[in-house]
């Protein structure tokens, strides 16, 4: 003999649907009567856990995926990071050409970014070098505003706390120009019109006029 539904053991399901346990039912017969006012409330209350249950493990597989995709575009975003960190490394290389003389080309334009990697790449290498010249190579350099011109001349002062000398190469028409429009004080540096002129400066350890660079071609 079947034991009749009470409006209790609704409840009582409805309850564990409140905290979660979704895949909890409301015990009916096989051959349910359709009549009984109960009978129809339980298997409502079935139906409408049944599609809760189903669609809340849609969502947690959802929810799954997306922190997977999260997690890729995290490890995606760290690997853009290094390749970032690595493109700055080469964007101001520092060149060992002669013991004890370093050169730094500068290709391009010079925006707060690569000032700041140029000055920590230059003080690293003539402290682990003991770079006594610094050959800053300006032929591929765009434009210098006042900016640059200023990160130009911290270089400079920095450099000589670490005993090493700053040399600006390949100085062109254009950018003396600037260079002098940007009132820049270049009283801390050597000046040469080319690279070679400036390793062989260098080399034989000669001081050279400062304030004013040479044009270089």
């Amino acid at each position: 003999m079947t034991t009749a539904l009470t409006i209790d053991d609704v409840i009582a399901v409805l309850a564990l649907g409140s905290v979660g346990k979704l895949d909890a039912r409301v015990a009916t017969a096989e051959a349910a009567d359709l009549g009984d006012p109960i009978t129809r409330i339980a298997l409502a209350v079935n139906q409408l856990l049944g599609d809760l249950d189903y669609r809340s493990k849609g969502l947690q597989a959802q929810v799954e995926e997306t922190r997977r995709q999260l997690e890729a575009n995290q490890q995606l975003l760290e690997t853009v990071r290094r390749q970032h960190q690595a493109i700055l490394g080469l964007s101001v290389p520092t060149l060992l050409v002669e013991p004890g003389v370093l050169l730094v080309p500068i290709i391009g334009s010079l925006d707060r970014d690569r000032l700041d990697r140029l000055l920590d790449a230059a003080l690293e290498a003539i402290h682990e070098r003991g770079a006594g010249w610094v050959l800053l190579d300006l032929t591929g350099t765009l434009t210098l505003d006042a900016e640059a011109a200023a990160g130009l001349v911290k270089v400079a002062k920095a450099g000589a706390l670490l005993g090493a000398r700053v040399m600006l190469c390949g100085v062109s028409a254009r950018l003396a120009r600037e260079l002098r429009s940007a009132h820049a004080d270049l009283a801390g540096f050597d000046s040469v019109a080319s690279v070679p002129a400036g390793i062989a400066a260098a080399r034989a350890g000669v001081g050279l006029p400062h304030g004013e660079p040479p044009v270089g071609p």
